[in-house]
C-alpha cells in the first residue's frame, strides 16, 4: 500500500498555536531554497513559513557516528514547547493511526523513542512529543513544487496532515497518477522519498503538518530498520479493534 487517507479531529488545537510564532514563520522565509521561498507562501491572513521541529537531529556537517544529535532550534525555544504542547492530542492520535497503517515503521519509532528518553539533554523537548516520528515540518499557507524527500527511506510512511478553511486545494502524486482533494482535516500517508508529490491551493488560509523519521537518528539510536508493510498487516491491526 502506497498510500491512505483519512481525517484528523480536534484541528482547533493546531490553528490556535499559529499566532505565538507569527515573527518566527515569517523569519523562515529566507529564499535560500525552494522549501523557504517567498513565490511559494501566501501572505495576509494567518502568519505564513514553514518551521521544523525534532527532539534529536544532528547539526549540518556533522558525521553521525561521532556527533550526539540535539534539540532543534525551534523545539529549544519556549514558544516552539507550546506549541509541540498545544498539538500533543492531535499528535498522538496520527501515531495511533500509524500503529494500524504501518505496525513495524510505528514500533521502531516508538523504540527510537524510548532510547531518546535516556538522554538528559532531550527529555526536556521529548515532555510533549506525542508522536514516534523524529521530526515534524509545519508549514502555513505554503504550496509545493513536485520534489522527493531524502531523509526518510523509500519503505516508510510520512504522515500529512492538513487544517484551515481554504478551497480547491490538491495533493499531486504523478507517479501513481493520482491527484487527492486536501480538504481541511485530510490525513495522508505515504512514502515521501519513493513518490513525487507536491501541493497547489487557490484560496484561503491553511496550516500542514508533515510527520516523518530521519533514518541517520534510527541508525545513531542503533534502532533496527523495520520491516516493509505488507497489505494482509493491516487487515490484522484492524481485526484487533473491538468495535
Amino acid at each position: 500500500m502506497l498510500h491512505a487517507e483519512f481525517y484528523l479531529p480536534s484541528q482547533s488545537h493546531i490553528v490556535s498555536g499559529l499566532l505565538p510564532l507569527h515573527e518566527k514563520l515569517q523569519r523562515s522565509i529566507t529564499n535560500q531554497s525552494w522549501r523557504n521561498s517567498e513565490q511559494y507562501f501566501r501572505q495576509g491572513g494567518t502568519p505564513s513559513g514553514c518551521l521544523e521541529f525534532s527532539p534529536a537531529r544532528h547539526m549540518q556537517g556533522h558525521l553521525v557516528r561521532l556527533h550526539t544529535p540535539s534539540v532543534s532550534a525551534r523545539l529549544s525555544m519556549s514558544e516552539g514547547k507550546d506549541w509541540a504542547k498545544n498539538i500533543c492530542l492531535p499528535s498522538a492520535l496520527l501515531s495511533g493511526a500509524l500503529s494500524i497503517m504501518h505496525p513495524p515503521l510505528y514500533a521502531a519509532g516508538l523504540q527510537g523513542r524510548e532510547k531518546l528518553d535516556a538522554y538528559p539533554a532531550m527529555q526536556d523537548a521529548l515532555e510533549h512529543w506525542s508522536t514516534v516520528y523524529t521530526n515534524l515540518s509545519m508549514m502555513s499557507n505554503q504550496q509545493t513544487p513536485l520534489h522527493q524527500d531524502p531523509h526518510s527511506r523509500s519503505d516508510w510512511y510520512d504522515l500529512l496532515a492538513t487544517v484551515g478553511k481554504y478551497d480547491n486545494c490538491f495533493l499531486h502524486i504523478p507517479t501513481l497518477r493520482v491527484q487527492l482533494e486536501y480538504r481541511p482535516g485530510t490525513v495522508i500517508t505515504f512514502s515521501g522519498r519513493l513518490l513525487r508529490h507536491g501541493v497547489i491551493e487557490e484560496g484561503g488560509y491553511w496550516c500542514c503538518l508533515a510527520y516523518y523519521m530521519w533514518d541517520n537518528i534510527h541508525n545513531w539510536l542503533g534502532v533496527l530498520r523495520p520491516d516493509p508493510m505488507r497489505f494482509h498487516k493491516v487487515w490484522d491491526e484492524l481485526a484487533k479493534i473491538r468495535v
